[in-house]
């Protein structure tokens, strides 16, 4: 929602390096796939970026372990004044990791001993054979840090156990430690319950708050289906939790960090950094044409599982506000009053809705709704003849759905498939802070400042009006705040 390269150029798994005060991208880049190359491009304030030469880490000769495109996810690290870009490939359907090295963070040599991450036994499969789920050697996406308490630096890689079965599917993470970042020495996996998913891609590793969380990004497949926090068969990143940083860890119920149900295109490969204080979680978003997600701060509840919350600077995005007290266009049913900026809608059965703006694209819509009586309430965005984007918050089945809906007349507004639902404990008399931000085809949306949901929907209209809705009671709506935010450069 904050990032998208330009049209003749896609992106695919992110990370970011924060340096000398500033932010560098670093995402899989292709102009025509696969992959061949790494973006880059650099940041002040997470929100608006300059491009600077991409880096071309495939070589193009016949045999070398990175010969052509499909390049896997890497890191960035600074050791001795220098700066090592790690990224792996798989040619020969056997995944590898090599090392390259900067002086400046532009200009990048291969090291020469690379491959510097390949797997081996006795804890890892090191050959390709047919598989439950693929055929290809799983060793991939290194998570890398120094722990000056032993003195070495520590990687995490997506692996696979040398066996596995329909009861394991072997996935785990790699543990792997060196001193010069170059040679690796191989130990067992982490003590995590790892062998249920398909896979353990981009492992992320840190403390908050005196707890350790590992995430990881994973998907559901056949009888592999992670319904969790609402959402069936969801696709993302999860987290596991312990007392020590090496574990054991174990999962949470509701264990999903950010994510979407039933392959809606949504939030993937999420990966955090420190900032000052806080530890900030970013993604990409899948879809038509994938882009950087909104970055989230992430917050830990006093059970220690985790949560995401809105990050003020996203009104950095705001170019004005287009309305501060809407004026009501009303549907055939219900009824609808506005008294000092207060919006009630009442509809006894039927779903009634009430138009405040018209024909508004990119924007940052928020308000402050109550449930008075009302079973359901929300938000229209995009709407353009007989649909639209919304947010629906339904008391009766506490859950709230985003995504993609349309109206007819005399029973409203209903969900279309492709959309993402997530628990919701809905109150009567209880005021909820609504928050959503489009961007094109880039939607995300917060619950009292807490994400809920993204959604990249790319068959919903460029612009539309904005509509309040209301089912079955009454429902308040004050502090109706709508701004336009930038378009995506083109």
């Amino acid at each position: 929602m904050n990032f998208r390269p330009p049209k003749n150029r896609s992106m695919w798994d992110t990370w970011i390096f924060p340096w000398d005060d500033e932010y560098h991208l670093f995402f899989l880049e292709s102009v025509d796939p696969p992959s061949d190359r790494i973006g880059h491009w650099v940041g002040t304030d997470l929100l608006h970026w300059e491009e600077r030469p991409s880096i071309l880490v495939a070589t193009g000769v016949a045999g070398d372990w990175n010969e052509h495109g499909g390049i896997l996810t890497g890191m960035v690290v600074h050791h001795e004044s220098r700066f090592y870009l790690y990224v792996g490939a798989m040619p020969d359907r056997m995944q590898r990791t090599g090392l390259f090295v900067s002086e400046d963070l532009d200009h990048w040599s291969p090291h020469p001993e690379n491959p510097v991450f390949a797997a081996a036994g006795p804890h890892y499969l090191d050959r390709v054979i047919p598989s439950l789920f693929h055929d290809q050697l799983d060793f991939r996406d290194p998570f890398i840090w120094y722990r000056p308490e032993d003195g070495f630096y520590h990687a995490l890689l997506h692996a696979r156990l040398p066996t596995w079965s329909h009861e394991h599917t072997g996935a785990v993470f790699a543990h792997l430690t060196s001193t010069d970042l170059a040679h690796w020495e191989l130990l067992p996996p982490f003590d995590a319950p790892t062998g249920v998913y398909e896979k353990t891609e981009v492992p992320d590793l840190f403390e908050l708050d005196g707890r350790h969380y590992l995430m990881f990004t994973t998907r559901s497949r056949g009888g592999l289906r992670l319904s969790t926090d609402g959402r069936e068969n969801a696709d993302g990143s999860f987290y596991f939790m312990a007392d020590a940083w090496n574990g054991p860890f174990l999962r949470p119920e509701n264990f999903l960090v950010a994510g979407a149900e039933k392959g809606a295109a949504g939030p993937y490969c999420a990966r955090t950094i420190a900032d000052g204080s806080d530890r900030v979680l970013y993604h990409h978003m899948t879809g038509r044409r994938p882009a950087l997600a909104a970055p989230k701060r992430v917050k830990a509840r006093s059970d220690g599982t985790l949560f995401l919350e809105y990050m003020p600077m996203l009104a950095g995005l705001e170019q004005e506000v287009a309305s501060d007290v809407p004026t009501l266009s009303c549907s055939d049913w219900g009824k609808w009053e506005q008294s000092a900026g207060r919006v009630t809608g009442v509809a006894n059965n039927v779903g009634s809705s009430c138009r405040i703006i018209k024909d508004i694209a990119d924007l940052h819509f928020s308000c402050d709704l109550n449930f008075s009586t009302a079973e359901c309430a929300g938000v229209v965005l995009r709407v353009n003849e007989a649909e639209g984007v919304w947010l629906l918050m339904d008391r009766i089945r506490a859950r709230v759905a985003m995504g993609r809906a349309s109206y007819r007349v005399f029973y409203g507004w209903s969900e279309l498939s492709g959309g993402d639902t997530a628990l919701c404990a809905v109150e009567c008399g209880r005021t909820y802070k609504l928050r959503c931000f489009a961007r094109d085809e880039q939607f995300e949306w917060y619950l009292d400042d807490r994400w809920i949901a993204a959604l990249a929907l790319d068959q919903v209209a460029a612009s539309g009006d904005v509509e309040l809705f209301v089912e079955r009671g009454q429902a308040l709506f004050t502090n109706i705040r709508i701004a336009l935010v930038e378009p995506f450069p083109t």
